[in-house]
């Protein structure tokens, strides 16, 4: 029989290490994120350096425009790349962006809403990460992440 196992926050922001994908879910303004673990994540970052060189997969913007949501990330470092469906409610991400601190790809939501959770060819052109196991992204997001000279098929 499997036993279920509850952790609090910062026991939860342990588990992700050093190049790790970290996919979050939620929306703006602080709705239905784990703002919890969020906070935890970037107590840990922000006292030990760690983790670092994080990718970080989120399908909606995350944040409150201030301090909430995927600002608590957006630490020099810390996120070495985002793939999302945009930064609007994160000013400190769109900031590491602009600055061309962390590498950023922008696909819209319903590319995301319409990969995720459905069967047939739209499942098949989702993966499983290469570099993680700890998250799914589509296919097609991870391609467009991998820098073009390491795809055969860019000019």
């Amino acid at each position: 029989m499997a036993v279920t196992r509850f952790l609090n926050a910062a026991d939860a922001a342990l588990l992700v290490n050093d190049s790790d994908t970290v996919a979050v879910s939620g929306n703006g303004a602080g709705m239905i994120s784990a703002e919890a673990i969020l906070a935890a994540l970037e107590k840990r970052f922000l006292e030990t350096g760690h983790p670092r060189d994080l990718t970080l997969v989120h399908s909606l913007g995350l944040g409150d425009r201030d301090a909430m949501g995927t600002n608590r990330l957006a630490h020099e470092g810390m996120v070495r790349k985002v793939i999302a469906a945009h930064f609007t409610w994160s000013p400190r991400m769109q900031k590491l962006v602009g600055e061309e601190k962390i590498e950023a790809y922008c696909f819209p939501a319903g590319s995301w809403s319409t990969c995720c959770g459905r069967s047939g060819p739209v499942a098949r052109a989702c993966s499983r990460t290469a570099g993680s196991a700890r998250s799914w992204i589509p296919a097609w997001a991870a391609a467009a992440a991998t820098p073009a000279a390491a795809r055969p098929w860019s000019s």
